[in-house]
């Protein structure tokens, strides 16, 4: 039976960051591995391996007080074989919320905790907080936690269980379910949801459209995406895929179940994308475009850079723009970003995304807001932007309409409508020194925000350009 290892470690990156490594490794890996570690261990602050400190003498108590002013990110790097181990993050996890549940004002020093997972199949604890509180509490943890971590239990035929056999009834019924997962694996075709895969050098990055998170993938993984193609594999097929490229069974499910979980393929046809692939050579490595299609705007924002109001006496018709976006495509564009004025009022900007659309681009639109209706609403259910981003410096009356000198009532009813069909929104924000950054005006915005499921809030500072010129009083500095 092969030994298997676990050896926890603390590295500091600078800029008050950090990352925390759980490393499992077997008997024949142990001088691999600890040789790596020396090779940085002026970086490492602590090393947890079979119930000793390999470098006792860095971690001092002065060090960790200079380190540990600043806010600043703690990631778990959580790096196993696909599929396995999840066990010990996940106590980790639920041992940092018991502890901050039991202490109030511990919990408002941190800002982020959860559990995500890269392509290459670990397990990442993200933790954000104030770290003169953070790390001991961490150590403290990591000191606790047992040295020989075993396998996790969990039955990877139910783990694909979950996401085939929702329609099952009787889930104690076995045969039932092992005869309904060999017809799911026979018959049920997996989709590619919407993504873009693309070159830079030697390396394959993956952007996803639902929140444009992105993730280095490699070869392999891109062959296995290839197989599965635009008209969807059975998972027969990609089992029968990974038994020809040396792999197993299990780990053909494993990848398959954690591609699901991840939002990169669908067992339902009717919600599958468009998987694009751009690894050609490029002269001009480029990957969105702003495009302003007019000047015309109904608003007359006090800082506006542009200048916007009255429409040009020439903007650039359909066949101009189509002939744009072939030259995009070609230097490697995947998403055009609406711009204006206000892009709404054109009448021909629904032509210009249906053409935007035909090429397999992505497309949001930068708006204030105020012109989405009905019809426009049906539009995007049809041809779904990536994100509508609306301009939104406080949802009080009276600052907006000194802003942006329009009712904010309309524009919070427009969002809300938009967010009632699944349209994803983001927010963006100007700061205005003295008009909108008190914490009630900031709290009341996120408040809204909140309660229309806006994840993604854009918080900028005033330029002073065009007619924001000389509203120098309302800059924020530093």
């Amino acid at each position: 039976m092969k030994e298997n290892h676990t050896l926890y470690y603390l590295k500091y990156l600078g800029n008050g960051n950090f990352i925390f490594y759980i490393v499992y490794f077997e008997q024949k890996d142990k001088e691999k591995v600890l040789s790596s570690l020396n090779k940085e261990k002026n970086k490492i602050l602590f090393c947890h391996y079979k119930n000793k400190n390999l470098y006792p003498n860095i971690l001092k108590p002065t060090n960790l007080r200079e380190l540990t002013q600043t806010q600043g990110y703690f990631i778990f790097k959580y790096n196993c074989k696909i599929g396995f181990f999840l066990d010990d993050i996940l106590k980790i996890r639920y041992q940092i919320n018991k502890q901050l549940d039991q202490n109030k004002k511990l919990r408002t020093l941190f800002y982020r905790l959860n559990i995500l997972q890269d392509l290459d199949g670990s397990f990442v604890l993200y933790i954000k907080g104030y770290k003169e509180k953070l790390i001991p509490l961490l150590l403290n943890i990591i000191k606790n936690l047992k040295s020989n971590s075993k396998k996790s239990k969990t039955n990877k035929f139910d783990k694909l269980a979950q996401h085939f056999l929702c329609h099952i009834k009787n889930k104690n019924n076995i045969e039932t379910l092992k005869k309904a997962l060999i017809d799911t694996i026979n018959n049920v075709k997996v989709y590619p949801k919407d993504f873009v895969i693309k070159k830079y050098d030697n390396k394959y990055i993956l952007y996803k459209k639902s929140n444009f998170v992105f993730s280095e993938i490699n070869k392999d993984y891109l062959k296995f995406l290839k197989f599965v193609d635009n008209h969807g594999k059975t998972i027969k097929e990609i089992i029968s895929f990974f038994e020809k490229n040396s792999s197993n069974e299990k780990t053909a499910i494993n990848i398959i179940t954690q591609a699901i979980e991840k939002s990169l393929l669908t067992i339902h046809k009717d919600k599958k994308g468009k998987m694009q692939i751009i690894d050609f050579s490029l002269n001009y490595n480029l990957d969105l475009v702003m495009y302003e299609v007019t000047k015309q705007c109904n608003f007359n924002c006090i800082h506006c850079y542009n200048n916007s109001g009255l429409k040009k006496e020439k903007e650039y018709s359909l066949d101009e723009f189509a002939k744009s976006l072939t030259k995009f495509k070609k230097m490697g564009v995947f998403e055009i970003y609406f711009t204006g004025g206000e892009p709404l009022m054109r009448p021909l900007l629904k032509k210009m995304i249906i053409e935007t659309h035909k090429k397999n681009l992505w497309y949001s639109i930068f708006t204030n807001g105020s012109q989405i209706n009905e019809s426009w609403i049906d539009f995007f259910k049809k041809y779904r932007p990536r994100n509508i981003i609306i301009s939104l410096d406080s949802v009080n009356e009276y600052t907006f309409k000194k802003i942006r000198k329009y009712d904010v009532k309309k524009i919070e009813k427009n969002i809300e409508n938009l967010r009632k069909e699944g349209i994803e929104v983001r927010i963006n924000t100007i700061l205005f020194k003295g008009l909108n950054t008190s914490t009630k005006e900031l709290y009341n915005l996120f408040s809204f925000c909140k309660e229309n499921g806006i994840t993604h809030i854009i918080i900028d500072t005033l330029v002073l350009f065009g007619r924001g010129t000389n509203l120098k009083k309302y800059q924020i500095k530093n």
